[in-house]
C-alpha cells in the first residue's frame, strides 16, 4: 500500500501510523478507510452498493433504502443470510416525502426489495 499512497486517503490514521498522509484529505475518488484502521472481521457484499463491514462497529450501506430503516431494521446477519440462501431475503417498507412536479410535497408508502444477492439490472 505504501508504493500506491497517491491512491489512498490516509488521513483518518492516527498520525504516528506510518501511512498517516493528509495529502489526500477528503479527495474525490481516492480510496477511504471506512474502518478508521480497525481491520473488518467480516466484509459481505451483495450487489454494487449493498455491502456490511462486521468490525467494532456495524457500517451496512444498502442504496435506495432510507439509512434509518437500515439501522432500525437490518442486522449484519440478514445480509450474510442473504448470500448463503441465495434469495431475496425481505422488502423494506417505509414512508418518504417526495415532490410532485416541483410544487407540492407528499408522503408515500414505499416498499422495496431490501437485500437480494442477484442483479436485477440489464
Amino acid at each position: 500500500m505504501a508504493r500506491n499512497l497517491q491512491h489512498y486517503d490516509t488521513s483518518v490514521n492516527p498520525k504516528t501510523h506510518p501511512l498517516y498522509s493528509p495529502v489526500n484529505a477528503k479527495v474525490t475518488g481516492k480510496f477511504k478507510d471506512e474502518t478508521n484502521s480497525i481491520p473488518p472481521e467480516e466484509f459481505v457484499g451483495l450487489r454494487e452498493k449493498m455491502y456490511s463491514l462486521k468490525c467494532s462497529y456495524p457500517k451496512m450501506t444498502a442504496k435506495g433504502i432510507k439509512k434509518s430503516y437500515i439501522k432500525r431494521h437490518i442486522r449484519h446477519s440478514a445480509f450474510v443470510d442473504a448470500l448463503r440462501d441465495k434469495q431475496q431475503s425481505s422488502t423494506a417498507r417505509f414512508k418518504t416525502f417526495r415532490s410532485i412536479n416541483h410544487t407540492s410535497v407528499s408522503t408515500f408508502d414505499i416498499e422495496k426489495t431490501c437485500l437480494s444477492p442477484f442483479v436485477d439490472t440489464k
